[in-house]
């Protein structure tokens, strides 16, 4: 399965990759693993989230959102992801929206490169909502 990222910068700059990914089994087309989990109600939208400084200056933010991130195609399981993700500074500058939607794994984590002078030692907020508007937010200390 080919993936690709394409990230537009402050600059108007756009950096774009690609990688083909290979793997066995049903993928999207099996229900989530979490789901038979008692307690994954408990932790749906759950944000883990951890920053630390780069050797150039900037941030480097890793965030994992407890979520099933459901496709639709599995029989019996209706669409359930994760719709919009925001990452703000302290101030409430937006720094990102990441609109992950259904392909993304279960439970997934991003991680984040924020260049240096951006945020400083600010805390950082991450908000949003899942397609069935169940809230997200979190905030990570500098």
């Amino acid at each position: 399965t080919p993936v690709r990222a394409a990230a537009r910068t402050a600059d108007g700059l756009w950096h774009v990759g690609g990688t083909w990914v290979n793997t066995t089994g049903g993928g999207c087309t099996l229900p989530s693993t979490g789901a038979s989990s008692p307690e994954w109600d408990l932790r749906l939208n759950e944000v883990t989230a951890r920053r630390w400084p780069r050797v150039d200056g900037g941030t480097r933010l890793r965030l994992q959102v407890t979520h099933p991130m459901d496709t639709g195609l599995a029989a019996g399981i209706p669409v359930f992801h994760i719709d919009e993700l925001r990452i703000t500074a302290d101030d409430g500058s937006m720094l990102m929206t990441i609109h992950p939607a259904e392909p993304v794994a279960e439970n997934p984590l991003f991680t984040i490169d924020i260049p240096p002078g951006v945020i400083g030692e600010a805390a950082l907020k991450v908000a949003g909502r899942d397609n069935n508007g169940n809230p997200i937010r979190a905030e990570v200390a500098p």
